[in-house]
């Protein structure tokens, strides 16, 4: 339910698919059975724990849920803050201060940089997600030592984030690890984004990259995401995680996380790590996967400009123009899609953008029909700036091109579709779009290629797969070339197969995840000849 203002200034509300909210797994949905135990413990514990954590907020519920935060991002110790814009902003300053030098990311969350400018600490920006502009700042920091004096920095801290929230982009920490690594600086990761979302098992960018929990010095996250509540942690070695909570203004003067909350939290992570006894984390996991691709991919064939990386659950489509914030927002609305723009100050005026949050709790058949709304949206502001004649329904004019080509006249039709994993009939119509018998549907297109026609498969659901065009059996009509036919000829019948690999998705869950090859062929099925036309006067 989204609040709105009508036209006589009441408040009215309407039922919208959520495209823009944080719950990447899917916890903050109301009907999960680990809601009961929320509230057994609230009525235990009460609902909030009204005291800092060094006095007697740090309940039993919130030592757990340190501990097992610890234990699944592989660090000695960690510590849980009730805010996780706070977890930033109180904790950097307790790790850096005055002689101190902070190397961050020019695109890092707003939250880090006022941590930096409150620490006292002399701050450098390197170009995002660079580690060659990472190693050249640290090389000449180190070389020209502290402003004015040349001694040596205190300590130099480089400062990261797992998925950049307005980019939706992967931090490329291997490289980065290794840059630090080479000139000894420290490494601080927010995981914010990234922590539950990334990784097989949901332990975040490090498990995507496959970097050691070792090599990583602070790790930071937020419980608000993947988690379905509040709050955030840092996890590091003992002694770290010992200094904050003696001088961290988040853990001396705020108020120690609500029971309610850790409660919901650590129920989230144990079924993320398997300790319920079942695969529904993981599954989790997969799923969330599955859906943040399909839905990119979908962006990608319409021609929207989509930036970040896959796997990423949150997927930006630049607007660029100011002026298409509010007409895209409203169009979807209408459509009854609820989705996020973001423009100046959060981007540069002329790069606002549309943020799409993916989450576990989507189904197929939601973001399908979003991408149809969003299409027609996307027509209308007028942002397919990256479409290559080959959208998701393909041009009149280009079906009619297609359609003047002899041997690709009759591919609008049904086919017998023989597929190694299934048999059935696949409806290709001439609006661009294909379908097969089960519901799964798609977008086709004809190339020419090395002398081969190829009819592309781009299935919303499933990979793209290509069929080579060829005779049928027991002829021997050549493969004729666009280039051949003289405009205005005549279709010739429809006596051609299409013949290709298919792709067979294994899932994560089995011994061999995966993709299998195997034949894929299409055949037309026999047109029904009509009845004769007999003439009235005839008995």
């Amino acid at each position: 339910m989204r609040p709105i203002t009508t036209e006589d200034g009441k408040l009215s509300y309407i039922t919208a698919l959520n495209l823009s909210s944080y719950n990447y797994l899917g916890f903050a949905e109301s009907d999960l059975e680990m809601r009961d135990q929320v509230v057994d413990c609230m009525k235990q514990y009460g609902v909030s724990s009204v005291a800092s954590g060094t006095e007697v907020g740090r309940t039993a519920v919130v030592r757990e849920l340190e501990q097992r935060i610890a234990a699944f991002v592989g660090k000695p110790d960690a510590i849980v803050f009730g805010m996780g814009f706070a977890t930033n902003s109180t904790t950097i300053p307790c790790l850096v201060g005055k002689g101190a030098l902070i190397i961050s990311d020019e695109l890092n969350h707003a939250s880090i940089v006022i941590g930096a400018r409150s620490s006292g600490s002399k701050i450098k920006v390197f170009k995002h997600n660079d580690p060659i502009s990472l190693e050249q700042m640290l090389r000449t920091s180190i070389v020209e030592g502290q402003p004015r004096t040349r001694r040596p920095w205190k300590k130099i801290i480089v400062v990261v984030e797992g998925i950049y929230s307005m980019e939706g982009e992967i931090c490329r920490l291997q490289e980065i690890v290794a840059v630090c690594k080479k000139y000894k600086a420290y490494l601080y990761v927010d995981e914010a984004h990234s922590i539950g979302a990334l990784g097989i098992t949901g332990r975040g960018v490090l498990e995507h990259c496959k970097v050691k929990p070792e090599d990583v010095d602070v790790m930071m996250g937020t419980f608000t995401k993947s988690f379905g509540s509040v709050g955030g942690y840092i996890a590091s070695s003992k002694e770290v995680i010992a200094h904050m909570r003696r001088i961290s203004p988040g853990s001396i003067y705020a108020c120690a996380m609500s029971p309610g909350c850790a409660m919901q939290s650590s129920l989230a992570l144990r079924m993320i790590s398997g300790e319920d006894g079942t695969t529904k984390g993981r599954d989790k996991v997969e799923q969330l996967r599955r859906n943040s691709n399909l839905f990119r991919s979908g962006l990608e064939r319409m021609g929207c400009e989509v930036i970040g990386d896959r796997d990423s659950p949150v997927v930006p489509v630049m607007l660029y123009n100011p002026a298409k914030m509010p007409a895209f927002s409203r169009q979807c609305l209408e459509r009854k899609l609820a989705i996020v723009i973001v423009g100046f100050p959060a981007t540069p005026v002329i790069k606002s953008r549309v943020r799409f949050c993916i989450s576990a709790a989507h189904s197929e058949s939601d973001l399908i029909s979003a991408l149809r709304a969003i299409s027609e949206v996307a027509d209308q502001v007028m942002i397919k700036y990256k479409w290559n004649g080959r959208p998701n329904v393909i041009a009149s004019a280009e079906v009619a091109k297609q359609s003047r080509h002899p041997q690709l006249l009759n591919v609008v039709g049904c086919w017998e579709a023989t597929h190694f994993a299934w048999k059935d009939t696949l409806t290709i119509e001439a609006n661009g779009r294909f379908a097969r018998g089960n519901g799964d549907e798609g977008c086709w297109n004809i190339q020419e290629r090395d002398g081969r026609t190829l009819l592309r498969l781009e299935w919303d659901r499933w990979p793209t797969e290509e069929l080579e065009l060829q005779p049928e059996e027991g002829t021997q009509s050549p493969v004729i070339k666009a280039a051949d036919i003289s405009p205005g000829a005549p279709p010739s019948p429809r006596r051609h197969v299409f013949r290709g690999t298919g792709n067979i998705i294994i899932s994560a869950g089995t011994p061999c995840p995966g993709t299998l090859h195997a034949k894929f062929t299409l055949r037309p099925l026999p047109v029904p000849v009509p009845p004769l036309a007999l003439d009235a006067g005839c008995r």
